[in-house]
């Protein structure tokens, strides 16, 4: 099996769905490859992450129940009238 998993916190999520009164945008960039295949998500209460799992020919072969490694966090930029303003 080759896949890798990208940890989000929860507070992120919440932050960026929800809409912004001052026309705010947000990106996201990560270094998951654009065909991968999502597998699955899994919540882990005492750290407050979503681990999202995903499968890809690019990714180390990885043994299920072992674990899986690690892409970097995903980076989440803000955007304010074209520019960006903050990145997180």
């Amino acid at each position: 099996m080759k896949r890798a998993f990208i940890k989000v916190p929860l507070k992120l999520l919440e932050f960026i769905c929800k809409p912004s009164p001052t026309g705010e945008r947000f990106s996201i960039d990560s270094k998951l490859p654009k065909d991968a295949k999502f597998i699955a998500a899994e919540y882990d209460l005492r750290a407050n992450y979503l681990y999202l799992i995903f499968e890809h020919d690019s990714f180390k072969d990885s043994q299920e129940g072992w674990g899986y490694p690690a892409l970097s966090d995903p980076m989440i930029r803000r955007y304010f009238n074209q520019e960006c303003i903050e990145e997180i």
